[in-house]
Formats: C-alpha cells, sequence, structure tokens
C-alpha cells in the first residue's frame, strides 16, 4: 500500500473487547448463564463495520471471518483471540471514508486499494491486540505462579525452624505413652516432607535442563531456516556460474566465470565457520576468545552474504583497538547478534519500501546503516540502525514469545524471547537502549555478566 492509498482510505476507529468464555456467568439484568451465552452469540463474532452509525453487513456476522482472525488465532499460540471471544466494532463515517464505498446491494465494500487497505490495518491491529492480551495473560500468570524454586527456599527456612524445637518436641511427647506414638508419627511425617522436598529438587533442575534443551533446539532451527535459504542462493549463483562457464568459448572468459566461483565459494565457507559454534558438540562448549574480534566475524559474516540487501553493516570498536578475553560458548553470539542484524535489515527494508511509495529517493546510496558498537571495557554490544524503531509501549512486548508485527510467514515472534533467554542462560542480558525524541527505540543492548 502507498502512503496516498492511506490517505484516501481515511481515519477510523476501532473498539474491541475480549473475554474469557470459561468465567462466563450470569449477569444481573440479563439473566442466567444461558442468557449470557445467548446474547454473546449474537455479538460475538469478531469486529463487525458500522458506518455513521449503521451496520455494514456481512462483517463480523457468524459466517464472516474478514479478518482470519479464527485462522491466525488457531495457527499460533494466541488462539485464545478467536471471533468466539470477541465483540469489536470498526467504525467508518461517509465524510471521511468517501473511498472505502458500499457495493451496490449493500453487501459489503466495493473491493478497491483502499479496502485492502482498510483491511490490512485492521489485521495488523488485531495483531497488535493479540499480543496484548497474551502479555497480560502472562503477567497474571506470573503473579499467581509459584516458583519451585522459591517454595524449596520456604521449605527449607521452616524447615530449619523445625530442627531447632523438634528435640525439645520429642522429648516432651516421649513422656507419655501416646506422645510416643505420637512422636514417630511426626518424625516419619519430617522425613516424608524432606524426601519430597528432594523429588521437587530433583524434578526442577530436569525441567530446567529441558528447558534449556528445548530453547537451543529453537533457536537452531530459526538460524537453519535462514541458512537453508543461503545454501539455496550460493548453490543456485555457484551452478550458474557453472553453466555460463561451459558455454564459453573464450577461455578468459572461462577463468574469470572460475573467479567468481571461487569467490561465492570462499563467502560460503566463511559463513559456515561463523555457524559452525552452533554444531550439536560446540553448542555447550565454553572457550577463550577475544569479544571484539569474534563479533566482527560474525558481523562481517552476515554482511557479506547480505550484500545484496544495500544495507551498510559495520563494526565500531570502542575504545579503538580495545580488548577483552572472555570464556563463554562462541555459538551465544552467532545466535544473538544474528537475530538482531535479521531484524534491523528486515524493517530497513519495509521502511525503504514505505519511503518510495511517497517519494522516488534521490541517490543511490545505502537504503539504511546498521552500526554495531563493541565496548570491551564495558562488557556491551549495542547493535543500531536506523529503520522506524520500536515504540517506547512495546518495550517489554517484543520479548514476549510469540509477539511480532511482521507480515505472516515473515515471523514467528521468537527471535528477541529465544535471544533473551540464551542471554539469561550465560549470565548476561538483553534489552532495549533508549528511546528517541519521537519515542522511538533504535538500539538492542547485549551486556556480558561478571562470569564471562
Amino acid at each position: 500500500m502507498t502512503a496516498e492509498t492511506l490517505r484516501r482510505m481515511g481515519p477510523f476507529r476501532v473498539e474491541v473487547y475480549w473475554f474469557n468464555r470459561r468465567v462466563l456467568k450470569k449477569i444481573e439484568g440479563i439473566g442466567d448463564l444461558n442468557a449470557v451465552r445467548r446474547l454473546l452469540a449474537l455479538w460475538a463474532g469478531g469486529v463487525m463495520l458500522f458506518r455513521d452509525g449503521y451496520r455494514v453487513n456481512p462483517y463480523g456476522g457468524q459466517n464472516d471471518d474478514w479478518l482470519d482472525l479464527d485462522r491466525n488465532a488457531f495457527s499460533t499460540s494466541g488462539f485464545k483471540l478467536n471471533r468466539g471471544q470477541i465483540v469489536g466494532r470498526a467504525l467508518i463515517t461517509k465524510s471521511s471514508n468517501k473511498y472505502l464505498v458500499d457495493q451496490s446491494n449493500r453487501e459489503g465494500l466495493k473491493d478497491t486499494p483502499e479496502k485492502a487497505a482498510f483491511v490490512a490495518l485492521l489485521g495488523e491491529t488485531m495483531e497488535y491486540f493479540r499480543g496484548f492480551v497474551v502479555q497480560i495473560d502472562e503477567e497474571i500468570s506470573r503473579a499467581n505462579r509459584v516458583e519451585a524454586g522459591d517454595a524449596l527456599d520456604r521449605f527449607r527456612a521452616e524447615d530449619a525452624k523445625l530442627e531447632e524445637i523438634m528435640p525439645a518436641l520429642l522429648a516432651l511427647l516421649k513422656t507419655t505413652p501416646d506422645g510416643r506414638l505420637l512422636s514417630k508419627q511426626v518424625k516419619d511425617a519430617v522425613t516424608s516432607l524432606r524426601e519430597a522436598a528432594s523429588e521437587v529438587e530433583t524434578a526442577a533442575r530436569a525441567q530446567e535442563l529441558e528447558r534449556n534443551r528445548v530453547m537451543h533446539l529453537a533457536s537452531v532451527g530459526l538460524l537453519i531456516e535462514v541458512l537453508a535459504h543461503e545454501l539455496y542462493r550460493a548453490t543456485a549463483g555457484g551452478l550458474k556460474t557453472i553453466a555460463s562457464a561451459r558455454a564459453a568459448r573464450d577461455p578468459q572468459s572461462t577463468g574469470t566465470q572460475l573467479r567468481v566461483l571461487d569467490a561465492q565459494l570462499r563467502t560460503l565457507q566463511k559463513r559456515l565457520k561463523v555457524l559452525d559454534p552452533l554444531s550439536t558438540n560446540a553448542r555447550q562448549t565454553k572457550e577463550e576468545f577475544d569479544l571484539a574480534d569474534w563479533v566482527k566475524d560474525i558481523v562481517e559474516g552476515y554482511a557479506t552474504q547480505n550484500a545484496r540487501a544495500n544495507i551498510l553493516i559495520r563494526t565500531v570498536v570502542r575504545p579503538r583497538g580495545a580488548q577483552r578475553r572472555v570464556r563463554a560458548v562462541k555459538g551465544m553470539f552467532v545466535q544473538i547478534i544474528e537475530n538482531l542484524l535479521s531484524n534491523s535489515v528486515y524493517w530497513i527494508r519495509q521502511q525503504d519500501k514505505y519511503d518510495r511509495s511517497i517519494v522516488e529517493p534521490a541517490h543511490d546510496g545505502p537504503i539504511g546503516h546498521i552500526t554495531v558498537l563493541v565496548e570491551p571495557e564495558a562488557g556491551r554490544v549495542t547493535i543500531t540502525d536506523d529503520g522506524p524503531g520500536i515504540p517506547e509501549d512495546r518495550r517489554e512486548l517484543v520479548f514476549e514469545p510469540f509477539f511480532t508485527t511482521k507480515r505472516q510467514k515473515q515471523g514467528r515472534g521468537l527471535g528477541l524471547y529465544i535471544g533473551r533467554e540464551i542471554a539469561a542462560y550465560h549470565g548476561a542480558t538483553l534489552s532495549l537502549g533508549d528511546e528517541d525524541d519521537d519515542g522511538y527505540i533504535h538500539s538492542v543492548i547485549l551486556e556480558l555478566g561478571h562470569d564471562d
């Protein structure tokens, strides 16, 4: 969609309410539970459309999923945001939305670029709302959740108090026949509690180990997807070069084609070298290396492989020439930094598409810039780009699993979540930088722990 299409589409308002069907109950003035359900069945169909107060059918009807809410819901973790749990409406007017025209039979809007933009924006709005619902649900779950470690700490504290009074208590109980029996029951109960606590501790350790394994597999899976695309592109280019060399009758031309193939293979080899620490054998192996040198290798390999994006990617070490030896899993840096670079490249491209829809660029320079600042003395790596940025109100939301504002099939909402989890596993942190004057964030910061 172009900026002109958006202007012609005009402003609109959306009101959406989400409810949990599992906690429905009778409501005074409406009736019992069945009456409440019948009322919701009439209105809960997704987002309806109203123009100047009048309903535009069939949008939001029981058989009309015009925003694909149900399909999107059941294909993601946010299945709770389906049409059966939403009451909502979009409001437009005849005067402000002249290009959103009713069909002659009054059944819906005519298919125009403005309608397509309207539906797309509503869909993105609902996607954002889905992330908001998931975030709130997670916050409620965290508030009500009792972590195994916290429960064990509380048990140990109470057990220590019990240990202090047990001798006196048992001595007092043994003074009578009934007390001696009760004394044995108390000791058996305490022993059982301690055994149960030990089992919980063992289960908690096993769960954490399994969580780390799943996290690693998910992160490697995301990178394999990227690598598969790059391998396909590299092999396709190589085969094309070989075909050109075979077809050429000029030895000089053949030599040129072979040099091109050599350069392509060297680029791929460098890329695979950077990704090697992600192999099964190396993924948990800590080794000592220089922070700045390794980050530069990662960035250079990524920039070389993505040179066609016409985005300037550079590494800056501050202070210049500073070094810091760290002992860590090298693959950690590959997973986090490559994911952040991929995000930056994606959004710079989206910004460029939007800019081109407004006015043709006046120069042929880079469409965007990404700077990777390495501060060895502070143990910090900051990735900054000049893309559209992240709104301040999404500072923490973007780290939630499955939250994404990318188009369908272009993002799964796991990159930043997995990046933060990997960082935390290694005693590091991953966070967003400060917002600019317009309320947008353009930097992501990786800070190492003290035990690197």
